[in-house]
């Protein structure tokens, strides 16, 4: 198929670039190839990343459950304000309310789940309120002059009709709490995590560098 020959080849220009560039701070992938077994018997590697997979599971979960509540009820007029308030927070400084989260609550697993769902909860409620408004009035108006209740109108055309969407919605976002995990764990370093080795890998690194 031409897609996949044009993405063969992308990958192949990609990966060349990638391998003769002149920057003396990206290894190549011939070097990060070597240096992955290295990295998975030092440095406690495999305990980091499970602690960071089973935090980003745990904000995951959260976050669809908060974030569905939220979703299905915005379908409501008593909803609707109240959902779109909280789609507004995907403009908020996420630093400034970590701060906050720290400050709040003692344990870190707990500060770090919480800052996680904040940061990916709004971006979750837009993005179903988006998609459920895609279905169009006539089908409410066709089941209603059936005489169907509202709320399996809402079951059959949102809950079920769709749940395929909201699957797609909930994978993007579970990207953007990895792409975010590393900022919080870096905050509590002793629970360790990708995050907190790599806040302690640039600790130790300037420290060298100051010292040579």
């Amino acid at each position: 198929k031409p897609f996949i020959k044009i993405l063969v080849i992308e990958i192949i220009m990609i990966l060349c670039f990638w391998e003769y560039n002149s920057s003396t701070y990206l290894p190549g992938p011939i070097d990060v190839a070597k240096a992955i077994p290295v990295l998975f018997m030092q440095n406690n590697f495999l305990n980091d990343l499970l602690t960071s997979f089973f935090l980003s599971l745990s904000a995951l979960f959260l976050s669809i459950v908060i974030s569905m509540i939220i979703s299905y009820w915005s379908i409501t007029p008593s909803g609707s304000p109240f959902a779109t308030i909280i789609t507004k927070f995907r403009f908020s400084a996420f630093s400034g309310f970590v701060f906050i989260f720290a400050m709040a609550f003692p344990s870190g697993f707990i500060f770090k789940v919480y800052s996680l769902s904040f940061a990916v909860i709004p971006w979750l409620v837009d993005s179903n309120m988006v998609t459920f408004g895609e279905v169009e009035k006539m089908r409410y108006t066709h089941l209603r002059t059936l005489g169907i209740p509202e709320w399996k109108i809402a079951r059959e055309l949102i809950v079920y009709g769709k749940m395929a969407s909201v699957f797609e919605i909930i994978r993007q976002n579970y990207a953007m709490i990895w792409m975010m995990i590393a900022t919080v764990e870096a905050v509590y370093i002793s629970e360790g995590g990708i995050g907190a080795s790599l806040e302690m890998l640039r600790k130790y690194t300037a420290n060298l560098s100051l010292m040579l």
